[in-house]
Parts: C-alpha cells; sequence; structure tokens
C-alpha cells in the first residue's frame, strides 16, 4: 500500500452499514494518492451532511487534502475517478478541503 490509513480521532464508523465495497474504495486510494505517507479518512457515519448523504448508509468516506497542493489534490481526484470507475462519484470539496467518495452505482 503506497499510503497509510487513519482516522481522525472521533470518526464514528457506522460497521453494520458499511457496504464491502467502501473498503476497496479506501484501498484505491491509498494506492493512488500522491506520496505524503498518510490517507486520513476524517468522515464516515458521522460529521454534517445532507439528510440524504450516502455517508448515512455506508457509502460515502471523506478524506483530508488540506496538507496537500492543489495540483496534486486535482491529480489525485483524476487518477482515482479513473480507477475506481463508474460506480463511484469522486468529488473535491473546498470548505474544509477534503476528497469526497462514495459508491454510488448507476446501473440497477
Amino acid at each position: 500500500m503506497k499510503a497509510t490509513v487513519e482516522f481522525k480521532e472521533g470518526v464514528f464508523l457506522e460497521l453494520e452499514a458499511l457496504r464491502p465495497e467502501m473498503m476497496h474504495g479506501l484501498y484505491v486510494a491509498a494506492l493512488t494518492c500522491p506520496d505524503y505517507g498518510v490517507l486520513t479518512v476524517t468522515s464516515q457515519a458521522d460529521g454534517e451532511h445532507q439528510d440524504n448523504s450516502l455517508h448515512f448508509r455506508g457509502r460515502a468516506w471523506d478524506i483530508r487534502t488540506r496538507h496537500m497542493t492543489t495540483q496534486d489534490t486535482k491529480d489525485w481526484s483524476l487518477d482515482l475517478r479513473m480507477a475506481l470507475g463508474e460506480d463511484w462519484d469522486v468529488v473535491l470539496e473546498v470548505d474544509p478541503p477534503h476528497l469526497h467518495i462514495e459508491y454510488d452505482p448507476k446501473s440497477t
């Protein structure tokens, strides 16, 4: 694995709802992230999100990017989007800076 994965203190994992695909997404994120050594998950089922957020259904991670350059973050989001495929959404968020990844299959 390219990066060590850690969870921000206080992150609540809703393990009963956590989809198995999410562990794959986290693994791919760690493999593709720029070489900063640590990938920090800042939210799964906790934090402030819209009522219909996939965070509450065990299908989204937020990953800290504030320590990365803007270009590294942009490049990483594109690499991650390509590596994960069409069933995933990868969104760069600005305030606070983080990468939101969610498993959201488009086909039924």
